[in-house]
């Protein structure tokens, strides 16, 4: 998508008290039900993923994360030489290398982790190129259209390519939303005639989406907290499909975006390095959109990012290939970024190994358990502490696990593209709807699920202290599978949008006339949390009037007909009502739209969260109306609003 963009509004220096709304689901992203935000200086921890208090302390004791990591990679080294010198005497050779293979594949995705992970420094943004506002004052944004669909977004984008003449183009998923400050960040890295383009981080507003571990940190955090900058300092930064801003010679000169996969974001990018061209990551969150609401779509965009990677090792940009025209580091990078799509084909190795152990009684090692408490529990144990280092708490082993398990069958298939390209066309992932969770939701993993229920078995006689050791791996494996199944099948989400917290002072009407006064406690573009002194009945229509924080102090005026869909007694008392939108006008549905999608992800990533103030919120009481019919300072309902829709 090509887009313009108006000038980056500064965040308005205001207090936000923000409260769950009236259904369960609100409380996700704020336990406590209050939270305190405020503008404060730009501190760009705001932006980052949370971390764990461990990952933290690593961060902070650098040298000790590194002087760990080299003591397990070593001990790695030192352990799989002698594994594969001493213990296969005697053992089926099978066992012996499938066991050996996966333990080699753990070894080198450490030595991939220590690339990327060991350094890291804190971002800083490149002085903005001059003349860049007046620049901006003039571009606009036109819709695109083109009478066929080939080639997917690649397509999309090649076309848009002949329609438009900047020299910069800034790309975005359609769920995607620039903070106003997006290209500010961006644009000076551009001053470099090397650099063709700047990624920044995903974010996500569905912070409760099937890929988030909590609010703010999700199955992506790691690659883009860890990964994409030890990437930037080896110039091996690669297009991530959007929150992208490139430079159009760059891509003209490759000619256009490639179309021969369909991970046409990562094959362009190997094409511009080919050509000498600089890569940049820009480490702060400039754009959030969507993530995938169930597991079906989250595996769908899995799916297709592993099949069109891993189908560039069929061409001749592969970055394995002699001739490629990378340089070493930058090979490296790509191939780290490859070789993880092989996780799940370890994970499944690992189970099968149990199995066979377990089923049938083929060991597949010869150690003592001398052997295996000098060699391999210390290495185990250095690498599980140098790999959470590295991760610097954007990642835990529990919730590694979670997500090699859900994407082992799919990552397990793709493997097959590395030789033979998938015919398969680009899909869409939808990110749409609800997620029920339960049966329908385990459907997709039923490979597991026959592994879980087949895999624990013990038949055949084993050594003692061999039989104790299988038992308990065997154990561990199987509490991991039933606690991804937890996990998938109580997940559930009823609301199609998402919700945005907010607090601000309501005027409320029913259909008698009779008013009140409450407090809007979130809002979406189709509906709005209230907490009011007096119960509702749901089915019932009510009028609301109220404003919201805009940014550089512009409140946003929303008057509105609503439909109660639920009401439940507050805590500090009084009812919190779950309401859909019947009607608003156009302003007020625009002013919707700025506070959900460019207001409130500004408060949560420009400013610093403070701690929760003690008192509960109460709502105010029933109040008479206005004797001359006035609501003073509220927001003008339209007469559609009074006449119409209020009977």
């Amino acid at each position: 998508m090509v887009l313009g963009a108006d000038n980056p509004c500064v965040a308005h220096s205001s207090l936000l008290h923000s409260i769950n709304g009236p259904d369960e689901a609100d409380g996700a992203d704020d336990p406590d039900g209050l939270l305190l935000t405020t503008d404060g200086p730009q501190d760009w921890r705001a932006t980052r993923a949370p971390q764990t208090r461990w990952g933290q302390w690593w961060e902070r004791h650098p040298m000790t994360l590194r002087a760990v990591a080299a003591v397990a990679l070593c001990w790695g080294a030192v352990y799989l030489g002698w594994r594969l010198a001493e213990t296969g005497r005697g053992i089926a050779p099978l066992a012996f290398y499938s066991l050996w293979l996966v333990e080699l594949y753990n070894f080198v995705s450490l030595v991939l982790l220590g690339f990327y992970g060991w350094r890291w420094s804190e971002p800083v943004r490149p002085p903005a190129t001059a003349g860049y506002e007046a620049l901006a004052e003039k571009w606009g944004a036109h819709w695109i259209c083109r009478p066929d669909n080939s080639h997917a977004k690649a397509g999309n984008i090649n076309h848009a390519l002949t329609c438009t003449s900047s020299e910069l183009i800034f790309f975005l998923d359609a769920d995607h939303v620039p903070l106003p400050d997006a290209l500010d960040a961006t644009v000076g890295y551009f001053d470099d005639d090397k650099v063709a383009l700047v990624q920044s981080p995903h974010d996500f507003y569905n912070q409760d989406s099937v890929q988030h571990y909590e609010p703010g940190r999700h199955e992506q955090s790691l690659f883009f907290e860890v990964v994409c900058p030890g990437k930037d300092r080896h110039n091996g930064v690669f297009w991530c499909g959007s929150a992208t801003l490139l430079r159009r010679t760059a891509l003209v000169g490759v000619g256009g975006v490639a179309t021969e996969t369909i991970a046409e974001d990562f094959h362009t990018t190997i094409k511009l390095h080919r050509q000498g061209w600089q890569t940049r990551y820009h480490d702060e969150v400039l754009v959030q959109g969507i993530a995938p609401h169930d597991l079906d779509g989250y595996l769908l965009q899995r799916d297709r990012w592993a099949r069109g990677n891993l189908a560039v090792l069929t061409l001749p940009e592969s970055p394995l290939s002699l001739h490629c025209g990378l340089t070493a580091r930058q090979r490296l990078s790509y191939f780290g970024s490859l070789f993880a799509y092989g996780a799940g084909a370890s994970r499944l190795g690992m189970i099968a190994v149990l199995f066979a152990v377990l089923a049938f009684g083929v060991l597949p090692a010869h150690m003592t358990v001398i052997n295996l408490a000098a060699l391999w529990a210390p290495w185990s144990v250095l690498a599980i502490i140098s790999a959470s280092a590295l991760c610097r708490g954007h990642l835990r082993s529990a919730e590694s696990s979670h997500y090699t398990l859900i994407t082992a069958m799919i990552f397990t298939r793709a493997l097959r593209c590395a030789l033979v390209p998938s015919r398969t066309k680009f899909k869409v992932t939808p990110k749409e709807g609800v997620d029920t969770g339960g049966w329908r939701s385990l459907r997709s993993l039923r490979p597991l699920i026959v592994v879980a229920v087949l895999g624990y078995v013990h038949v055949r006689p084993l050594p003692a202290w061999a039989a104790t050791f299988a038992m308990a791996l065997g154990t561990w494996e199987l509490y991991r599978l039933i606690a991804s199944f937890r996990i998938i099948f109580r997940r559930r989400q009823r609301r199609a949008q998402v919700r945005f917290a907010c607090l601000a002072p309501a005027t409320i009407g029913n259909q008698t006339g009779h008013r009140s006064y409450g407090r809007v406690v979130d809002v979406s573009v189709s509906g709005v949390g209230l907490v009011i002194a007096e119960e509702v009945a749901a089915g019932a229509l009510l009028r609301v009037d109220f404003a919201l924080p805009g940014l550089d102090d512009q409140p946003l005026a929303v008057a509105a007909t609503v439909t109660v869909k639920s009401a439940r007694q507050a805590p500090g008392g009084g009812w919190w009502l779950g309401t859909n939108i019947t009607y608003a006008d156009d302003a007020s549905r625009d002013n919707l739209v700025r506070y959900c999608y460019v207001t409130h992800p500004c408060e949560r990533l420009r400013e610093s969260r403070l701690e929760p103030p003690a008192a509960t919120v109460v709502p105010i009481g029933v109040v008479a109306p206005p004797a001359d019919g006035d609501d003073a300072g509220q927001a003008p309902a339209p007469a559609s609003l009074i006449a119409g829709e209020m009977g």
